[in-house]
């Protein structure tokens, strides 16, 4: 038995939708409040905020726009898509260089 495209299409925006605001959410929260919260990892908590809102965008934009609207224009799509991946990228290898800096770190005595 076949799905009509119309229910899966109203099961994954009902999924993606919460993950992708959850994300986009956070990532503002741990921009403006982050530093508030916790000021010595300041510039952690602006990149990972701002790695989380390009999560946010881009499960967005993979997940529903490109589903939603199916004949978009490639070239938009990946004019948003690319770069917001590529950054996605380099905010994840941040972190983990900074996390694994943290770890291999003597401590002072």
């Amino acid at each position: 038995m076949a799905m009509p495209r119309s229910v899966s299409l109203l099961m994954l925006v009902t999924v993606a939708a919460p993950w992708s605001v959850l994300f986009g959410a956070g990532g503002l929260w741990l921009v403006f409040s982050g530093p508030v919260v916790w000021p010595e990892a300041r510039m952690m908590c602006l990149v990972g905020g701002i790695t989380l809102c390009l999560l946010g965008q881009h499960v967005c934009c993979v997940l529903i726009a490109d589903r939603v609207f199916p004949r978009g224009g490639r070239s938009v799509g990946w004019l948003v898509e690319i770069p917001s991946c590529l950054m996605l990228f380099a905010g994840c290898f941040w972190f983990c260089w900074v996390v694994f800096d943290a770890l291999a770190a003597t401590p002072a005595s």
